[in-house]
């Protein structure tokens, strides 16, 4: 198969620009650090069961809440990038390697609120909106860039590349949210989510193998190697993808009639006053794609491989990537031989999420915070995080600071901040900072949005109270007992 020339940054529009692998939250994401910030009407975006305490909003048209999201496992500059003893700067292809964990997390994602809004009605409150959602996501394997940036020469004892899972996915929500107080400590939530899907792509299955078949392996650099490649894989996508010859094409006609539902369920209890404990389901629910198209590959091929790896790069001299980069993505592309098996009608679930939190508020004012998060992310991986967290409030302002614990760093710091200028409503947030040191960081989440807030109602602080004076009086019986 003869393969067009592909540049390194037309791959990357591929991957990224259509935004999603699967999707954490279609009404607008905010961050972990406004779990508790209670004045923040969007807090319900992780919990529907939590109640804002005004008698009702709306947000400002398309800046209601921004949330940016860069998760990413991989690389940082530092990882990437040193400095020789001439002082030129160089990519060390080994070090880089032996950071990497076996399966490796990069997200990409991007949530606009349209426009929201929430009101009290029917003994609850009401919340609604519309919302667009992009996000690109990967679960790469380090035995694939082993593959890729050393050869296969590097790799005779690691011979499985199917560990990796790479989707892309985009669309808009309208949404409808209810949320009730259900006698003295239980509030409970639900939100329903109509999809329509704009853009997919998504690796349904993929399985590689390859193995050495040079008899004599003394010299590990020798090229090119002699192969034997198995592959088993099937990408399903709505867009033209440039793996059979054809040109990468967005058929805008794909974009609509791509109908999704998705479901979040949430409670909230107190347990004694100032104990709270909450918990909530997020996006359980599938988009129907009806314009797909499916692209297959399965066959074992025995061929030369002739690239040997990018190795160790120094840009002392001008680097011409893509004359490096390019030559090799074009023998793999034709190495996969994926072929154009015709339209294809499929469905891709919702990558649910799970999250559970404890609160203790102390002086009414400060909370101390727990959270405890899960997302199933792609076909094969679930990945888990806890957060602690210190929040301050009081009737117009609040402020947040918390980390989050990942399974491969410590350290991803973060805060928020929610302030009250008379009826319209600020609030940022940055986290998932994971170094201070700009050349060290390797994510950030970042949100930001203006709400106009209608009737100011202190709800939470009053039904605390309500609940205090309860237990105090239940006491005071037993005791006169």
């Amino acid at each position: 198969m003869k393969v067009k020339k592909i540049s390194v940054i037309y791959i990357t529009a591929v991957l990224f620009i259509f935004a999603g692998i699967q999707v954490i939250h279609a009404q607008g994401g905010t961050g972990t650090t406004q779990y508790f910030l209670k004045i923040l009407p969007q807090q319900s975006n992780n919990n529907p069961a939590f109640i804002p305490n005004v008698k009702s909003y709306f947000s400002f048209p398309f800046l209601g809440n921004i949330h940016l999201e860069l998760n990413n496992e991989i690389c940082s500059w530092n990882r990437v990038f040193e400095r020789g003893a001439d002082d030129s700067l160089r990519v060390n292809t080994n070090k880089f390697l032996s950071k990497l964990e076996n399966g490796n997390i990069l997200r990409l994602s991007l949530d606009e609120e349209i426009i929201r809004f929430g009101f009290h009605g029917a003994g609850g409150f009401f919340h609604a909106g519309i919302a667009v959602h992009g996000e690109a996501n990967a679960v790469l394997s380090k035995n694939l860039f082993d593959f890729v940036l050393r050869g296969p020469g590097a790799n005779i004892n690691e011979p499985d590349l199917s560990r990796n899972d790479i989707s892309a996915t985009a669309y808009a929500s309208l949404y409808l949210g209810y949320s009730r107080q259900i006698g003295k400590k239980l509030t409970v939530g639900g939100r329903v989510k109509l999809l329509n899907g704009i853009a997919n792509v998504r690796t349904q299955k993929f399985n590689a193998q390859w193995r050495i078949l040079n008899e004599d392996m003394s010299n590990p650099n020798i090229t090119p190697y002699s192969y034997e490649f198995e592959i088993n894989s099937i990408i399903q996508s709505t867009l033209s993808l440039p793996l059979d010859g054809d040109n990468f094409l967005f058929n805008t006609n794909s974009a609509f009639g791509n109908i999704g539902f998705g479901i979040d369920l949430g409670i909230n209890y107190t347990l004694i006053p100032n104990l709270n404990i909450s918990a909530s389901v997020l996006d359980m629910g599938a988009i129907w794609w009806r314009d797909g198209q499916q692209y297959v590959s399965d066959k074992t091929t025995k061929a030369p491989y002739l690239f040997q790896g990018v190795g160790n790069i120094d840009f002392k001299n001008t680097v011409d990537l893509g004359s490096i980069l390019n030559p090799m993505l074009e023998e793999l592309i034709d190495t996969l031989g994926f072929k154009n098996a015709g339209p294809k009608k499929y469905a891709t679930a919702l990558p649910a999420q799970f999250l559970a939190g404890i609160s203790y508020t102390l002086a009414e004012m400060n909370t101390f915070g727990l959270l405890l998060k899960g997302q199933i992310i792609g076909n094969k991986f679930f990945n888990f995080e806890a957060g602690v967290s210190y929040t301050f409030m009081v009737k117009n302002f609040g402020i947040s600071l918390n980390n989050i614990f990942t399974r491969n760093s410590a350290f991803n710091f973060g805060g928020a901040l929610v302030a009250n200028l008379g009826p319209i409503q600020i609030h940022l947030g940055l986290d998932r900072i994971t170094s201070f040191n700009v050349a060290a960081m390797r994510g950030v989440n970042f949100n930001f949005g203006i709400n106009i807030l209608i009737g100011k109602k202190e709800i939470l602080r009053h039904k605390i109270e309500e609940v205090a004076d309860e237990e105090a009086a239940e006491q005071n019986m037993k005791l006169q007992q």
